[in-house]
């Protein structure tokens, strides 16, 4: 199944990636168009130029930052994709709330709908 891309309107375009740290910076995020959007380290002098450009500043990681930027990268790319399971999940659901409302939990039909609902629900290795 393709990701939906939704996201809220003022948020970087997905998928997102994780760079990883070099000796030059720490690890970072960027949009789908190589444009940053989060840091995940630090530098030990902002106001000097970095190693690289010369200077004496260098890259300070944070304790975890890559864990927690991998986290992030999977958190934000995926999103979109549970908040459609939710929807399919809740409408599976509603379904049979709405059956025992309506009184059709002794039809045959009602109960083989049910059990269709929730194969369907579970997704394809269900009933094997």
């Amino acid at each position: 199944m393709t990701a939906p891309r939704s996201q809220p309107t003022n948020a970087s375009p997905t998928p997102w990636e994780l760079i990883a740290a070099t000796e030059h910076h720490g690890p970072y995020i960027v949009n789908e168009y190589g444009h940053d959007v989060c840091d995940f380290y630090a530098m030990s002098n902002p106001l000097a130029a970095s190693m690289r450009n010369g200077g004496n500043s260098y890259p300070v990681h944070f304790t975890d930052a890559e864990a927690n930027a991998k986290l992030v990268v999977e958190a934000v790319n995926s999103h979109a994709t549970l908040k459609a399971r939710i929807e399919e999940l809740t409408a599976a659901l509603q379904f049979i709330a709405d059956g025992y409302d309506n009184h059709d939990v002794n039809h045959v039909d009602y109960r083989v709908k049910v059990y269709q609902v929730a194969l369907d629900a579970l997704g394809p290795k269900a009933g094997s």
